[in-house]
């Protein structure tokens, strides 16, 4: 946690030093072009972009940087006040609204980061949403590719949900659906990636990981899911297919087929089962 708070402390650094600078250079020039030019949408260039870099609290703060910059130059290039305290009154009002703006900035940023989060995640599982798991693969895809390191993936599938759904209503599977995404996460690593391809088939993404370390982990997430009931404790079942990719084939497409096949093969075998396999290109 202290490595991250650092990490992201060093990332902000040089924006937050960007801004000053810029509010700065906004008051020199406010100065020297006197009171009768108004620099008004110029102080809110650093304050947009340091909300939109940095969020709320720190627009507020430039906001106050802003307002304390244009002061100086309105006190010292104004060469008079009806009253002493119109410009403290004026600096408020411009403090006001670019507080303002830095609210509404930072809230519409966060609504469209959650529509874009939203937009990439499972909305029944909060697992990866097909679309986002592809993108997430095609990535280990290329590292495999231009770094030769291994990785493997398996597809899974849920015996007979059909069934489930048909005797036992949908809310019934969803409830169920539900509750093996919240085991596959509960039993696979943090560098793994889960995504929910559709209806009740599952992928999971294990980078670096060779056969044996993959088998290992499905038969954690086999062991978990199949203490799983629904009903009258009635036992689910999986169809596994797992590939470990020494080296990775022409597409992307390819890999997921490779997995998928093994699964349906699991299928046909009697299901309950986990299929493995090996793919090398260079002994092809």
């Amino acid at each position: 946690m202290k490595e991250r708070l650092k990490l992201d402390w060093k990332k902000s650094l040089p924006i937050w030093i960007t801004g000053f600078l810029l509010i700065l250079f906004i008051a020199i020039v406010d100065y020297f072009t006197g009171y009768q030019l108004s620099f008004s949408i110029f102080y809110l260039i650093p304050i947009i972009w340091i909300t939109w870099k940095s969020g709320k609290i720190g627009g507020i703060l430039y906001s106050v940087f802003s307002s304390i910059a244009w002061l100086a130059a309105d006190l010292l290039t104004s060469p008079f006040y009806a009253h002493t305290f119109i410009p403290y009154w004026n600096a408020t009002m411009r403090l006001a609204m670019f507080i303002l703006v830095a609210v509404l900035l930072s809230a519409l940023k966060k609504s469209l980061d959650k529509e874009r989060q939203n937009s990439r995640t499972d909305h029944l599982t909060q697992l990866s949403n097909s679309k986002s798991f592809m993108e997430a693969l095609e990535l280990e895809f290329q590292r495999s590719k231009r770094y030769e390191h291994h990785f493997s993936l398996a597809y899974i599938d849920v015996d007979n949900f059909k069934a489930i759904n048909d005797t036992m209503g949908h809310h019934t599977g969803d409830q169920l659906l539900q509750n093996i995404a919240t085991s596959i996460r509960e039993t696979t690593r943090q560098t793994d990636i889960i995504g929910r391809m559709g209806g009740d088939e599952f992928c999971i993404l294990l980078p670096e990981t060779d056969q044996k370390k993959a088998m290992d982990v499905l038969r954690r997430v086999n062991d978990k899911l199949t203490t799983l009931t629904v009903g009258k404790n009635n036992k689910i079942t999986l169809s596994i297919g797992c590939v470990t990719y020494q080296t990775v084939p022409d597409s992307i497409d390819e890999v997921i087929k490779m997995a998928d096949d093994l699964m349906y093969e699991a299928k046909q075998k009697g299901k309950n089962k986990i299929r493995q396999a090996i793919y090398d290109k260079s002994f092809e």
